[in-house]
This record gives C-alpha cells, structure tokens and sequence, in this order.
C-alpha cells in the first residue's frame, strides 16, 4: 500500500514483519517486527505519519510509527485473525475485520504519540500526581526530583537533597507537599512549588522503597528494605512503627478514606494494618513461597486492592482481606507497577516484560489494550483524572498519553454514542459495553 503522499509504500509478511520502502529509488526499508505470524494487510494513517497493520497469529492490530523509531501500541479484542484494517478519512478511528464475524471501530488516537518531559539524567523510577492531576512528580537515578506542571511547557521545578537515587515518590492531594523515599535510607518532605525542604525523616535502616501520603496530607506512610513500615506524622517528625513482614518492604499504600495502610513484602505478603496502628493487621499471602509482592494499590472506593509481583500475574483483592481474588494473566515475568483509574473501571500493569502498559477491565478481568513504551522500559504508569496516562521511563523520560477511554465512564459513554452508527443488538451490548464496577 501506498502512502497518501505515494512518497512510500508498505508491505506486509508471513515472517511477522511489516515493510516501509522508499517509492523512489533502491534503498533499505524501515523494517517493523511484529513478533507473531502472519500480518495480513497495512494501512497508512491520513497524515502518513502512522501505519497499521493486522495480525492473525495473534488477533491484534498494531499502529506504529513510520520511521520505526518507536514500539506499537497493541490493540487487542478479536477473537480471530484479523484480515484488514483501515484509517477513516479524518484519521480518527481504525476500523478492522476479523473472521470473528466482527467489524470493529477504535479510537485512533489511543495511538496517538505521548508528549514526553525530558530533564533526568538515567532511568526515572517512580512518578506520582496530584489528586487533579496537573502536577507530576518523578524521581530516578539521578537523586533528583523534577515536578512538572500543566500545561507542561516550563522547566520543572527541581528538588535536590536526596544523597543516592530516588526509589519512590508521592504527591499530596492538593499538590503542595512531595515525598520521597532513597537510597540513602531517608524520607524526605518538600514544598512541591518552592522546592523549600519540610522535614529530612530519618529512622529506616535500608533504603526505602514506598511512600504514601494520607488523603489529609498530615501523614507520609514508607516502606522499608530493613521490614519496618513507618507512619510519619508531619506536624512533629514521630513514626509509628509497624513490624510483621518477614523480609524488606517493597511498597506501601493509605486507603482512600485513610483508614488503613496497605504494604507490600519481599516475603511473599500483603498486610493491611489500622492507621493508627492498632490491633493485628490482615495477612494476605498473594505470592507462592520464595517470591515477592512489588506492588499495590487500593481502588478509588477503597474496597479492593490491585497486587502484582514476580509471578506475573495482577490479583484484585477484597480490601478486608477476605474471599479470592479476580487474577489478571498476561505479563510474562514479574510486575512491578498497577494502578487504578479514577473511576475504579480500569487498571494499569506494567512489568520486567518490557510488554508496554496493559490496560484492564477490572470487573471482568479482561484486558482491553496494550500501550508499548516506545522504545524504553516502563518503570512505572499512573492514571490522571482527566483520561490520560502518564508513564516513567528507563531512558530519563516521563511521557503523558492521551486515553480518552480511560477517562470517567461518564465521558467514555459520551464518546462512545458518537461512533456508534447503529442500535446495539443485546448480544453486542453483552459483548462491549462493559457495567460500572
């Protein structure tokens, strides 16, 4: 296929890989690697600037940049080989055929390419946002952190002080305060738009992995490679110090409604503690003997709580700790990022697969979409309330994407009535329009 300029032309093969060649003149082709069976058609963008291509070894649409500096993003739905795909006019949706007997539209711009925020030297580990998601906060190898703000043209501000790398960060709701946990064993509190320091909190004996603020902002919750949780009280610098996990802690997380704190062990366990300390926590054993829990989250409501860690899988857990847990497979190694959205509808995973960015329903477990990281390893990915998805890089990047789906249902539901171009059979409805959670 031609492109719209004719300037080149694509190609699609059975060795997995799709062609993009020079119309004019002998020279090498940009070769882009599928990775699975046979791509059955391409399909250039209206702008000639994207190109897809459809897969039938594994039922997936893939949209890739033309000069092959960057992965795909995956779209994945068709329960058969997809023989076509296509752009419309105006370039906003794609429109695919599959011997699943379906013709499916998808919005275009979920491949769209992200805005990316440059200024760390080495890999950024760890990213947070305020609760209106104007403000980022990331943190990385190079022991700063670097707060960027909406609409993300001016130079972040810079918060120096960390004496080794930067493993954790978090924002407060409202954005005023950032915290950090490091290598050099400390907690470390700053005004978010001055840059001034709060408080140099010290008492872990390893480095510190987690950090969590209240919903109030009064408190910073850490987790600790020494297996202590701490909970920081910022008016005068005490902690609490909760003591149970058996080897370091990787993670820590305030519930919502800051009733409980939620961490996450190198021996296997998530724990659920009281806030205030009290009582026994909850003991949850999400990983087989011998591997570790890299992460948690709770969800918007506070009643469950997304877990991942070195077997792969995500597992959706009553937030009391009791019944079983809704698993999510397809990561091929150990997961080390989850979040939910906003709304609670969807989750992020990200993991040691260099797989991108897997999107999933959280109440049927399905996964809806794989965003690939463009070329660098994807530390971590947080939602913002305003439908995008803001990723960490290994190549000193934080990169904003836009997901219209990925917003309120509310507004998905809005979007969705305007591509609709016909009633929906019951059978449809069953099959792609998902309830509230």
């Amino acid at each position: 296929m031609f492109s719209p300029d004719g300037s080149q032309l694509a190609s699609a093969g059975s060795d997995g890989t799709v062609r993009i060649w020079p119309a004019l003149g002998p020279a090498t082709p940009v070769t882009l690697h599928g990775n699975d069976s046979y791509v059955e058609s391409v399909a250039f963008s209206p702008d000639g600037r994207r190109v897809a291509s459809s897969h039938s070894g594994s039922n997936t649409i893939r949209v890739w940049n033309t000069t092959g500096e960057h992965d795909p993003v995956v779209l994945r739905g068709h329960d058969g080989a997809v023989w076509s795909v296509a752009f419309s006019p105006d370039g906003r949706q794609l429109a695919s055929a599959s011997t699943d007997g379906t013709v499916r539209f998808w919005d275009a711009g979920v491949a769209a390419g992200p805005l990316i925020l440059r200024g760390h030297r080495g890999e950024v580990w760890t990213l947070a946002s305020s609760a209106d998601g104007r403000l980022l906060a990331s943190g990385g190898v190079d022991r700063t952190v670097r707060v960027w703000r909406d609409p993300w043209l001016a130079d972040p501000t810079l918060l120096n002080g960390n004496q080794d790398e930067v493993l954790a960060v978090a924002v407060s709701a409202d954005g005023r305060w950032a915290a950090t946990g490091g290598r050099d064993q400390t907690v470390r509190v700053w005004n978010a738009r001055t840059g001034e320091v709060k408080a140099v909190l010290r008492g872990h004996t390893k480095p510190v992995f987690g950090v969590s603020f209240s919903p109030d902002g009064q408190r910073v919750a850490s987790a600790g490679r020494d297996g202590s949780v701490r909970i920081w009280t910022l008016a005068d610098g005490s902690p609490l110090v909760l003591h149970g996990h058996k080897s370091g802690v990787r993670a820590v997380a305030f519930s919502p409604d800051g009733q409980r704190v939620a961490s996450a062990g190198a021996d296997g366990t998530v724990r659920l503690w009281r806030a205030d300390g009290m009582g026994t926590p909850t003991v949850i054993q999400d990983q087989p003997s011998g591997r570790q829990v890299w992460a948690l989250t709770f969800s918007p409501d506070s009643k469950r709580l997304a877990v991942s860690g070195q077997d792969g899988a995500v597992r959706i857990w009553p937030s009391d700790g009791q019944g079983q847990p809704l698993s999510l497979r397809g990561h091929r190694d150990a997961v080390w990022s989850v979040d939910f959205s906003p709304d609670g509808r969807l989750l992020a995973s990200s993991g040691q697969d260099g797989d991108g960015v897997r999107i999933w329903h959280t109440t049927t477990g399905r996964e809806l979409v794989t965003i690939r990281g463009h070329g660098a390893s994807i530390e971590q990915a947080r939602f913002t309330p305003d439908g995008r998805l803001t990723t960490a890089h290994g190549d000193g990047t934080v990169r904003i994407w836009q997901c219209p789906v990925c917003g309120p249902i509310t507004d998905v539901r809005t979007l969705a009535g305007t591509l609709v171009t016909r009633a929906l059979t019951a059978e449809e409805r069953n099959a792609h329009v998902f309830a509230n959670p």
